[in-house]
């Protein structure tokens, strides 16, 4: 099992990435609900729309609690595991849009992970694997090309 975890200050869910007996492929996204006490509630999956067959991981929501980035080797890409955009479409969090591949721009035919996006300085940063060397880099990509409003 590989869970990666990214802990969210802005809302009370957790999202992990996590490969059990009932995930769609390999790694999943899953999410849980942060209770009063402090406590998790149960894990839950975010369904099938924004799981593949492979893998997903690494999550940023913004701040509208819509908009989810992820990486993921399952969607159609440009290499191995490229970044994706995908919207909440209900309050179940388990209805999500098809993600779409945020393109050329930032993916390659390497390894691209680790979105987070700074929403103020509208850039997005993220790491990317070239040649067996991992890096961060940045991209400007404006606010209304990522979020639904």
């Amino acid at each position: 099992m590989i869970v990666l975890l990214q802990p969210l200050q802005m809302t009370k869910k957790r999202f992990s990435g996590i490969e059990t007996d009932f995930t769609q492929g390999g790694i999943d996204l899953y999410f849980t609900n942060i209770k009063e006490d402090g406590t998790y509630g149960l894990l839950q999956n975010m369904g099938k729309t924004i799981n593949s067959a492979a893998n997903e991981g690494i999550v940023n929501l913004l701040s509208d609690q819509k908009t989810l980035l992820f990486c993921s080797n399952g969607f159609s890409a440009y290499g191995d595991f490229d970044i994706f955009v995908s919207y909440r479409l209900d309050d179940t969090w388990k209805k999500w849009s098809e993600p779409v591949n945020l393109g050329s721009k930032i993916n390659g035919i390497n390894f691209e992970s680790s979105p987070f996006y700074d929403e103020e300085n509208e850039l997005l940063f993220f790491t990317k694997s070239i040649e067996g060397r991992l890096g961060l880099y940045t991209v400007k990509l404006p606010k209304l090309e990522l979020m639904k409003q």
